[in-house]
């Protein structure tokens, strides 16, 4: 439909989301590495999809969310719809949704939260590193074609996969292919990994294992890490026996050295410390299969790779002291391979559990998430588990990870030449912490079973070194795993139990049968063992389990000399009530221990929930969506379709949210949106086997009926719903003129509920095409209930209005808007830019109410700089005048900015590298310009770094009172700003440490230029005078101002000649100068309060100047 919006009275208004890191626990009195000075945090960050389409994401300090969305060209009429749930903001295509409900498409590629996360927006990886999986019953992966659009960076045979890179300009050609290909069973977003000994040797039991004469000698370990530095005395004369690189660094050396320090832990002769800070295993010898690049940074496409070169190599061992930015849900990529190169290689793969366990339980990253890895977390010299220790169960099936657990807490290994990842012991070691510090050690150890034992198999070696761990009473299994490395155990008791870690399952509702494994043990010594069995289990709270829910094949087993005997475990699941249960099967016999961790999960009752979704008119004909959530069992979501109207969702007992947004389109080629309907129950009890029908026929036309004609930009439809502490948000943006509808619903009196939709609505266009005088930005919320009628007169009564000058610097120029809602709630928009020819008057009405509205403006239609206004709620009825891209513009604050503070002995400021006369910051644009900034104290530079300053970039100070110098400078040349291309601003505070546990506020000063400028920012010629504020940036309450003085220049700084300031009081100023006949007028402003803080700006051509 394309009809406009006639006056009032005329006619009816017409409505239209794994990444590779070192596992490194952060050095608490150094900057983390993450704190990167590159560039500002939060604020923007563009991200081109895997579809093509182009998201900016906008971030506030709170951590809320609003997203533009440029449809890729050919694509303007795919629809999208936006989700937000404990803070993870998803955007997801129309015609993606299918793929993804289809497992034919990895989520992960429009998890907005976690993509600009991981690096990878487009200025952080201006190449999307994807993973493209083929059906495993197509022709091998080396036979199959590359996909248009992509260039291959690794084949990955362990999964059938190949690792390509899209570049973000050739998504149009690729994304066809992904639907239409049936040969690829997958695409996955190629996540991001990052990298995660003298007492802690002994404190494992290696000096046992070497007194034996034992060392490894005759295994090789790969390590796969940030590369190895063989010029180190204790990795050096032969030690590293291969290397390779698959990393972003030209070469496998390291310089992180990560790598260096874990290799030495596994497996340094400790040459450089008179050896005594020798390896676990430091007869072994070592592959180098680099991994992570300088930064302990790399791909999982780039760990696969390394981790099959490694087992091409005939790694006994693999150590992965590496693990995903977030715990892993499910098998991945990385996982998969994992176990594959486990069971067709014999290699055995050792895992860092990752450092997320402050996060609480379920924290395990991947790869240590896989089946087949030997999962390690960390313990202190104490034995206690380290606090950083990622910790189970496994998310998705509840599986035991970790393990074991080993040292991992302020570890001395060696130190890579010019590296520093912790405190420096001495030129050749330094300290670190992290599960990545465990993981070694547990290398090391299996390094010296495997010389022990050469014909152990990687399962055999994986249970023996779990099976003789040192557990420690009180402390869970999902905590410790079997317990603390023990290798003076494990070398010495020769009885060994397979495998380690027995999972009886994720028994699924209804579970009626009884599950029951076996656990192996072998006897390596030259007479039987008869050990007695213990099981002891209990429920995740600490109760025991009923009588006969867990039981033995038999008290006791006797094991052969150089034999193996087994036991059944079985668990009957209804024998007791749902939930996880965890614990150990112990044998004993003397002075011999062997132990088992045993762990199962009994699912709670589930029952299917089978949704129908009935079109309004006629039939589905574009996927559309079905939201069920509740705050106990979180969000699901499926698509339906014309040929699949009815999904299955399998879900447990509780009351949620039931949501469909059903989605018409027009006929022919584009198949733009028609309508959009919303139909739900927000209050859908879920209580067995249910069947829910989404009728479309019941809903109503929301129907707008604006003072003056207007028609459709896009419109957006969405739910919200809060309860039991938990959130979600779920939207459908809808562009172009589309009608929208919702059908009622009963009220809530639980928690909260509202529906909304969300208008963009302009003046139709003329015959000629002139761009339009007048825009509606209109929210419509609906509290607790859907109602019947959705009629809304929209008038001075709920609009204001915003009378928007939009200035030019040059002309011609065109530019784009946007308007940003946000509720008082965690809800995450979708909007579309505006196109707005500069200079141009728009007036805009405006939603009042309890809505807040961030205006954001882009002087030019490549989108790449950007100004941001303050989030404002408006009065019903106000007229309020805007101004956008208006000179002076200067680096400072705004209101909605955090201010600059100092906390203890970090100061933390937040200064935009611009601010336009009207108030809206400049978010930093991706390249083309020069930042500096500078922090001194007392004459002596303390830190500096190529950037304004930010909230992400603390700067450490003085405890002792002291006088700071902040420097920051910047130079732009951008074709399209003539104006404030050089700046300098250098303010004074007088800073001393605040009392501890709060925080001061930084009270930077602040000049507030007000010249009367043309629509060019142009001033006439001659004499002319202008007001001028000195005060302090807001949020501040500064000192009086004490001194002011002003100068001058019309030839860009190379002279100056002095203003004339009159004191009107209270800051204010009027500044008197004369101006040429054209040019520009460059400003120079020093000034200083009564505390002592200054500011000394200079502006370089701050306006122009129009002729006489």
């Amino acid at each position: 439909m394309n009809r406009e919006r006639r006056p009032r009275g005329t006619g009816t208004f017409v409505a239209a989301v794994v990444v590779a890191s070192a596992l490194v626990a952060p050095e608490a009195t150094a900057r983390p590495a993450e704190a990167d000075v590159s560039q500002p945090s939060g604020e923007r960050h563009t991200i081109t999809l895997v579809t093509g389409d182009r998201v900016d994401l906008y971030s506030s300090d709170d951590g809320q969310h609003n997203a533009v969305f440029t449809a890729a060209p050919g694509r303007e009429h795919v629809g999208y719809t936006t989700r937000t749930v404990d803070g993870r903001f998803h955007l997801v295509p129309g015609d993606a949704a299918a793929l993804i409900d289809a497992d034919r498409l990895d989520a992960a590629l429009f998890d907005l939260t976690g993509l600009v996360a991981a690096g990878y927006d487009d200025v952080g990886s201006p190449l999307l590193p994807l993973i493209v999986q083929y059906d495993p019953d197509a022709a091998g992966v080396q036979s199959t074609a590359l996909p248009p659009g992509v260039t291959e960076r690794f084949v990955l045979e362990s999964i059938n996969a190949r690792a390509v890179w899209q570049p973000r300009d050739r998504a149009a050609a690729f994304w066809p292919s992904v639907a239409a290909t049936a040969a690829v069973r997958k695409v996955w977003l190629s996540r991001r990994f990052q990298a995660v000994l003298d007492r802690s040797v002994p404190q494992v039991g290696a000096l046992s294992a070497w007194a034996g004469g034992f060392d490894g000698t005759g295994v090789k370990v790969a390590v796969v890490d940030s590369g190895i530095d063989t010029a180190h005395p204790d990795l050096d004369d032969g030690k590293v026996v291969a290397a390779a690189n698959f990393s972003t660094d030209p070469d496998a050396a390291d310089r992180n050295g990560h790598g260096t320090h874990v290799a030495s832990t596994v497996a340094g002769t400790g040459e450089a410390s008179a050896v005594v800070r020798k390896g676990v295993a430091p007869g072994a010898k070592l592959l180098n299969a680099k991994a992570l690049n300088a930064r302990g940074l790399g791909s999982d496409a780039a760990v696969i790779e390394a981790l099959e070169w490694a087992a091409a190599q005939g790694a006994d061992v693999v150590n992965m002291s590496l693990g995903s930015l977030d715990p892993a849900r499910g098998p991945d990529p990385l996982t998969m391979a994992v176990d594959a190169v486990s069971r067709t290689s014999g290699t055995l793969v050792v895992v860092a559990a990752g450092n997320q366990g402050e996060r609480g339980t379920s924290t395990i990253t991947s790869p240590g998430w896989a089946d087949e890895a030997l999962t390690v977390g960390a313990v202190d010299r104490e034995d206690a588990v380290a606090d950083f220790s990622s910790r189970g169960p496994r998310l998705g099936d509840h599986a035991i990870k970790p393990d074991l657990v080993a040292p991992g807490v302020d570890i001395v290994a060696a130190r890579a030449e010019g590296t520093r990842g912790g405190p420096v012991v001495d030129e050749r070691y330094q300290q670190l912490s992290g599960t990545s510090m465990a993981t070694p050690h547990v290398a090391g150890a299996a390094a010296i079973l495997a010389q022990q034992h050469p014909t152990y198999t990687n399962s055999e070696l994986k249970g023996a070194l779990i099976s003789t761990a040192r557990t420690a009473t009180g402390v869970g299994v999902h905590d410790q795993g079997g317990g603390r490395l023990d290798v003076a155990r494990a070398f010495a008791q020769r009885v060994h139990a397979v495998p380690g870690t027995l999972d009886l399952g994720y028994l699924r509702w209804p579970h009626p049968t009884p599950v029951t494994r076996n656990v192996t043990y072998t006897n390596t010594t030259t007479s039987e063992v008869a050990s007695r069995l213990s099981l002891d289990v209990s429920k995740e709270d600490g109760t025991a389990p009923p009588a006969g829910m867990f039981t033995l094949g038999s008290p006791q087993v006797t094991v052969p000399a150089g034999g193996t005997a087994s036991v059944a475990v079985s668990v009957d699941p209804t024998a007791g009530p749902a939930g996880r249960y965890e614990g150990y099967l112990v044998g004993t016999a003397g002075d011999v221990t062997v132990h088992t961790s045993v762990g199962v999960y009994v699912e709670p009752e589930v029952y299917d929930v089978t949704v129908t979704a009935v079109p309004r008119d006629g039939e589905l004909d574009e996927v559309s969506q079905v939201v069920l959530w509740s705050p106990g069992s979180g969000t699901a979501v499926r698509s339906v379709s014309a040929d699949k109207s009815t999904v299955t969702f399998r879900l447990p007992p509780g009351t949620y949210i039931a949501a469909g947004f059903l989605i018409k389109t027009e006929a022919g080629p584009g198949r733009r949106f028609e309508e959009v309907t919303f139909v739900g129950d927000p209050r859908f009890e879920v209580s067995g086997d249910t069947a829910l029908t989404l009728d479309g026929r019941t809903a109503n036309e929301i129907v707008v009926d604006t003072e003056l004609p207007a028609v459709t930009v896009a419109a957006t439809l969405g739910v919200h719903r809060a309860a039991g502490g938990r959130e979600m948000s779920f939207h459908q943006v809808a562009p172009y003129r589309v009608r929208a509808y919702a059908a009622p619903t009963e009220t809530v009196t639980d928690g909260e509920f509202e529906f909304l939709s969300r208008w963009d609505l302009m003046a139709p266009s003329d015959e000629g095409g002139a761009p339009p005088s007048y825009e509606y930005d209109l929210l419509l919320p609906e509290k607790q209930r859907v109602p019947s009628s959705l009629a809304y007169t929209i008038d001075r009564s709920n609009t204001a209005i915003v009378d928007t000058f939009y200035r030019a610097d040059v002309e011609g120029e065109a530019g784009s808007d946007i308007r940003m809602p946000r509720r008082p709630y965690e809800a995450d928009f979708g909007e579309h830019p505006r196109t707005v020819p500069r200079p141009s008057h728009r007036t805009y009405f405006v939603s009042a109410d309890d809505t807040q509205w961030q205006h954001a403006v882009q002087p030019t239609r490549s989108g790449a700089e950007e100004f941001l206004g303050p989030f404002t709620a408006y009065k019903p009825g106000e007229v309020i005048r805007e101004e956008a891209l208006g000179r002076p513009a200067l680096p400072g604050t705004t209101p909605s900015m955090t201010p600059s503070e100092r906390t203890g002995d970090t100061f933390t400021f937040n200064v935009s590298p611009l601010v336009d006369s009207g108030g809206h910051r400049r978010l930093l644009p991706d390249s083309g310009e020069a930042h500096r900034t500078g922090l001194w104290a007392n004459g002596e530079l303390l830190d500096e770094g190529p950037v304004p300053p930010h909230r992400g970039w603390p700067m450490t100070v003085l405890p002792d009172p002291a006088v700071y110098r902040l420097l920051y400078t910047s130079e732009q040349s951008a074709p399209w700003a003539p104006y404030s291309t050089r700046i300098r601003t250098e303010w004074t505070i007088p800073s001393g440490r605040p009392a501890d546990g709060t925080t001061d506020r930084v009270p930077l000063m602040r000049l507030d230029y007000r010249p009367a400028l043309d629509d060019h920012n142009r001033a006439p010629g001659g004499a002319f005078g202008f007001p001028l504020h000195v005060g302090h940036v807001p949020g501040v309450h500064g000192a009086p101002v004490a001194t002011v003085q002003g100068w001058a220049s019309s030839d860009d700084g190379s002279t100056w000649e002095p203003m004339s300031l009159l004191d009107l009081g209270d800051g204010d100023y009027v500044a008197r100068l004369r101006h040429p006949s054209s040019g520009a007028v460059s400003l120079r402003v020093v000034a200083a309060d009564t505390a002592g803080n200054g500011i000394d700006q200079t502006v370089i051509r701050a306006y122009g100047v129009s002729g006489p």
